[in-house]
C-alpha cells in the first residue's frame, strides 16, 4: 500500500465537510464526539429500500445504520455506486433500536480481503511515501522503517500526550556506536487518500531525526474487536450453567455450576488473543479438585466462542460460548493508548 501526501485541512468545519467529501477528502474535526461509541470494522452497502446497511466482520446478518454524520453520505455513495458492491468501513458508532448510529468513519477500502488483514500486536500503523516509510505503534515499541535508506529504529514505547484532538509521542534512543535518533509523532483527525484510494481518517506527522513525514494512519490489533467481557452457555442447555468473563487486561474467569446443588466450580487464568480469530485460556488457579489447563477457542462469527480439540470435560468440539456482555475496550483505564 502506497500512500499519498492527499491530505485535508479546512478552517471552517461546515464547508470542510462538504468540500472535503466532493474532493475525496474529508476532515473529522467537525464531527460529533465520539465518547462511549465502540469501535466497529465490517461490511457497508445501499440498503434496498433506502439508507444504508452493516455487516460486521464474521457476523451473518446486516443491520440498518440509523444515523451517519453530514456529508459522509456523500462519501458513501461515490464509493458504493461503482459497481454496487459492500465496501469495508471502520467507524466509530454506537448501536440503537434502529441500527447503528455512526459517529465517525475512520477508514473505508474496496479491497474484497480487508476483513482478513487484522494488524495483530499492532496499535497504530501509519504508511506515507515520499520518502517510502512506515511507523509500527505497539504496546512496547514504537518501530520507524525508512526504505529508501534501508533503515529501521525502534523507540521504545512513549506515553502518549493530547493537545485538543492531536495525540503526540515524544521518544529517543542512544544506540551502542553513541549515536541518539528522536522521533515526535503527531496523529490527528484529518482525512487523506492513499494512491490505493483507501480512505483514512487520521493523519500522522513525524519529525525523526531531521527529516519530516507525513502519512495516513490506522487502528490495528483488529481481531481483539470480535470479543466480549463475558461469555455463557446457549439458553437451550438447561442441564448446567457455565459464565466466561474476560477482562481488557488480559485475565480470565469461569464459574461452572452443573445445577445438581453442588457447589459451584470457580477457576481463573489468562487468555491471550492469537492470529486467525483464536483465543489462548491458561486456567492457572482451579479450585481444589481441578487442574492446570489450556484451552484453545475459535471465534465462529456472530461473536461465538468454540473450544477447539478434545476435552474430558467437554468432549469434541464440545463448549461453544455466547456472548452476554458488552464488546471488550481495547485496553485499561480511561484514555486509549492510540486515537
Amino acid at each position: 500500500m502506497k500512500t499519498t501526501a492527499k491530505i485535508c485541512q479546512y478552517r471552517s468545519a461546515a464547508f470542510v465537510l462538504l468540500a472535503g467529501v466532493m474532493s475525496g477528502c474529508a476532515t473529522m474535526s467537525g464531527l460529533p464526539s465520539s465518547g462511549g461509541a465502540e469501535y466497529q470494522r465490517g461490511w457497508l452497502k445501499a440498503s434496498d429500500t433506502q439508507g444504508y446497511e452493516f455487516k460486521p466482520c464474521h457476523a451473518t446478518e446486516w443491520q440498518a445504520v440509523s444515523r451517519t454524520p453530514w456529508g459522509l453520505n456523500r462519501l458513501f455513495d461515490a464509493r458504493l455506486t461503482s459497481d454496487l458492491r459492500p465496501v469495508y468501513v471502520e467507524w466509530l458508532a454506537r448501536p440503537s433500536q434502529d441500527g447503528v448510529n455512526v459517529s465517525e468513519l475512520r477508514y473505508m477500502s474496496t479491497h474484497p480481503t480487508s476483513c482478513e488483514n487484522s494488524l495483530p500486536d499492532v496499535d497504530m500503523r501509519v504508511r506515507g511515501t515520499s520518502p517510502d516509510w512506515v511507523l509500527e505503534l505497539t504496546e512496547t515499541d514504537i518501530v520507524v522503517h525508512l526504505y529508501e535508506s534501508l533503515r529501521s529504529v525502534k523507540f521504545p514505547i512513549a506515553q502518549p500526550m493530547r493537545s485538543g484532538n492531536t495525540w503526540i509521542w515524544d521518544a529517543e534512543i542512544e544506540l551502542n556506536s553513541g549515536r541518539t535518533h528522536r522521533l515526535n509523532l503527531e496523529i490527528k483527525p484529518e482525512a487523506c487518500v492513499d494512491d490505493e484510494n483507501n480512505w483514512f481518517g487520521l493523519t500522522a506527522y513525524a519529525q525523526f531525526d531531521r527529516q519530516s513525514l507525513m502519512g495516513c494512519a490506522k487502528r490495528g490489533d483488529l481481531e481483539r474487536l470480535y470479543l466480549n467481557q463475558s461469555y455463557r452457555l446457549s439458553d437451550d442447555i438447561t442441564t448446567r450453567d457455565i459464565q466466561v468473563n474476560l477482562s481488557v487486561d488480559g485475565q480470565f474467569e469461569m464459574t461452572e455450576d452443573y445445577l445438581n446443588d453442588q457447589p459451584v466450580t470457580k477457576s481463573a487464568g489468562s487468555w491471550k488473543m492469537m492470529s486467525g480469530g483464536r483465543v489462548i485460556v491458561s486456567v492457572d488457579s482451579p479450585e481444589e479438585g481441578g487442574r492446570q489447563d489450556t484451552l484453545f477457542f475459535r471465534h465462529m462469527g456472530d461473536g461465538v466462542l468454540q473450544l477447539q480439540g478434545f476435552h474430558p470435560s467437554y468432549g469434541h468440539n464440545g463448549l461453544v460460548l455466547y456472548p452476554a456482555g458488552d464488546a471488550l475496550p481495547w485496553r485499561a483505564g480511561s484514555r486509549l493508548p492510540v486515537p
